[in-house]
């Protein structure tokens, strides 16, 4: 009879350890579970262009690498770049180059724009994804612009107000000579020839918010652990 109560206890134990293990491993799935199916995250990425709107009717046949001058006033990632499509109605040609560049004439990237309506069009920009994105600094300038040189029916719109900028500021109107050279020339404080653009992602924080239904099952999940360990202390 002493080695059966031996035993015994032996058993009880080792089930109390169980039951403790299982609760806690319970309760973390309860809580986690209840995170993930809500969807709380701690950030969420936007794509926003570097000018999204402006002001001017200037219009003219471009025969140069137009576009503008800017300084980073926030680190920006920047994963692609647009060219102007000035009636929304594409691009008449087979590609257009698109280039961004250091203050220093350094090439940091450049994209082919695909003709037509086929690029993605976003406040009159049609844009097309970098190979990988680049990183922009805070505080330094950068230039970008589309190479407009030959191109039947595409014209660029010169010496416009930027009026809506985002992550940069002291936009100038920059320009070179075609084939996507650098645009050396600058001038002009707040107008831009479009031309190319930028776009980056932005990364907007998201709030913690503790809703009913995630109070309910945190709630539930220590109530259930709760009534396991007293079972288990009472044995």
């Amino acid at each position: 009879m002493e080695d059966l109560s031996g035993a015994k206890r032996v058993i009880d134990k080792m089930t109390k350890t169980i039951i403790g293990k299982l609760a806690a491993k319970i309760s973390g799935v309860i809580v986690c579970g209840g995170l993930i199916s809500l969807g709380i995250t701690t950030s969420a990425q936007a794509l926003t262009a570097g000018i999204s709107d402006f002001t001017g009717v200037s219009q003219s046949n471009s025969f140069a690498t137009d576009g503008f001058r800017f300084r980073a006033i926030q680190d920006l990632n920047v994963t692609a770049l647009g060219v102007f499509d000035i009636d929304n109605d594409g691009l008449n040609a087979t590609t257009v180059d698109v280039g961004l560049w250091d203050d220093s004439g350094t090439l940091l990237g450049s994209v082919a724009v695909s003709g037509g309506t086929n690029a993605p069009i976003l406040n009159g920009f049609r844009y097309q994804n970098l190979g990988s994105s680049i990183n922009l600094t805070s505080g330094n300038f950068y230039r970008v612009a589309a190479d407009m040189t030959d191109i039947s029916g595409l014209n660029s719109r010169n010496f416009v107000t930027a009026s809506t900028l985002n992550g940069i500021d002291s936009v100038e109107i920059a320009f070179g000579p075609g084939d996507l050279s650098f645009p050396a020339n600058h001038f002009g404080g707040g107008f831009a020839n479009l031309g190319g653009n930028i776009l980056f992602e932005d990364a907007v924080p998201v709030p913690f918010e503790l809703s009913p239904n995630l109070g309910i099952i945190i709630l539930g999940g220590i109530w259930g652990v709760s009534r396991l360990r007293k079972k288990r202390t009472k044995r």
